[in-house]
């Protein structure tokens, strides 16, 4: 998978700003969300996924492709 480099950092330091802390300290936060979301999967992490931990990149990758998708295909917005 290709992620779009420039646009998860760009969502990493757009959020470590909204909190105040630095983008080292916001990945490291995340990264342990992650990890514990991996440990005690839901349906959905499972099939956006699989079994596994996936890096902070792939993560964010994944969320924004699929927001990006259900906001075109959401009727609620038309």
């Amino acid at each position: 998978m290709n992620y779009d480099k420039k646009k998860v950092k760009k969502h990493i330091k757009s959020v470590a700003e909204s909190r105040g802390i630095s983008v080292a300290e916001c990945r490291k936060d995340m990264e342990y969300a992650i990890k514990m979301a991996s440990e005690k999967p839901t349906e959905l992490f499972i099939r956006m996924y699989g079994r596994r931990t996936p890096s902070l990149e792939e993560f964010i990758y994944k969320l924004l492709d699929a927001v990006e998708k259900e906001g075109r295909n959401y009727d609620a917005w038309k």
